[in-house]
C-alpha cells in the first residue's frame, strides 16, 4: 500500500507537522483527490514530491529517486518522488523546508 499526504491551503506549515493533521495540513490516502500531493510512504520510506526545478536539490542532498522496472517493456521508470535527507528527521525546520519544496513541486504539477 502507498499512503499519500496532501497539503491544503497554505504551504506555511512551519514545522514537520506539515505531514500530520493540523489546521493547514491534512493526511489523506492516495485515492483522495483534494489538495496537493506532497509525499508518499513507499515500503516504509517517506518520499517527497519533486520536479525538474526541485529534483537537483534532492539529488545534491544525497536523496534517491523512486524508480522501478516497467513490467511491459523492462525499462527503468523514474517517478517524481525522492527520499528525505536523514538530517531532516531530526530537525523540524529542515523537514519543513523540504516539505515546502514538495508542496511547490505539487502545485507546479497541478496535481
Amino acid at each position: 500500500m502507498i499512503a499519500a499526504w496532501t497539503m491544503n491551503a497554505s504551504p506555511n506549515c512551519s514545522r514537520a507537522s506539515a505531514l500530520s493533521a493540523s489546521a493547514n495540513c491534512s493526511a489523506a490516502r492516495a485515492s483522495i483527490s483534494t489538495g496537493v500531493i506532497v509525499a508518499i510512504v513507499l515500503r516504509g520510506e517517506l518520499m517527497l514530491k519533486a520536479d525538474e526545478q526541485s529534483a537537483p536539490e534532492f539529488e545534491a542532498a544525497g536523496c534517491t529517486q523512486w524508480t522501478y522496472t516497467g513490467s511491459r517493456h523492462g525499462k527503468l521508470v523514474a517517478m517524481p518522488y525522492w527520499g528525505v535527507p536523514d538530517s531532516a528527521f531530526d530537525d523540524p525546520d529542515e523537514m519543513a523546508a523540504w516539505v515546502r519544496r514538495a508542496y511547490a513541486a505539487g502545485r507546479r504539477a497541478g496535481k
